[in-house]
């Protein structure tokens, strides 16, 4: 065996290893791709049902807010118009009662300022 032929054979040799070695290296990369595959469509999945519960938590949410609405807020706003209605009447009921407030202190002022006589009972002298 000279230099040459042993040139040749290392050289193949070598270039056998290499392709042995990126062979496993396929069937690794291989196997991880059908792995990330895998754990890809679970947690698609996963999202999708999440999606799901979200859209059904949503639904809910809107539907309180609704009722909330319909039993809360209509009411205050009915409320609000009924006050808004009766208002000026309130602000007539309120100077009728200073009015009357003034002429019962003035009665009672007229009442201070009289004075009081006295009875006789009895005969007169």
């Amino acid at each position: 065996m000279n230099a040459l032929t042993f040139l040749y054979w290392s050289l193949g040799i070598g270039f056998c290893l290499l392709v042995l070695f990126i062979i496993v290296a396929l069937i690794y990369l291989i196997k991880i791709l059908k792995d990330v595959s895998k754990t890809t469509g679970y947690v698609t999945e996963a999202v999708e049902k999440v999606n799901e519960n979200v859209g059904r938590i949503t639904d809910k949410i809107t539907d309180v807010t609704e009722q909330l609405a319909d039993y809360v807020v209509k009411p205050l706003t009915v409320i609000q118009f009924v006050m808004e209605k009766l208002k000026p009447m309130m602000d007539i009921i309120q100077k009728k009662s200073e009015e009357w407030g003034g002429l019962i202190e003035q009665e009672g002022e007229e009442a201070q300022e009289k004075p009081k006589k006295k009875g006789h009972f009895g005969r007169k002298k």
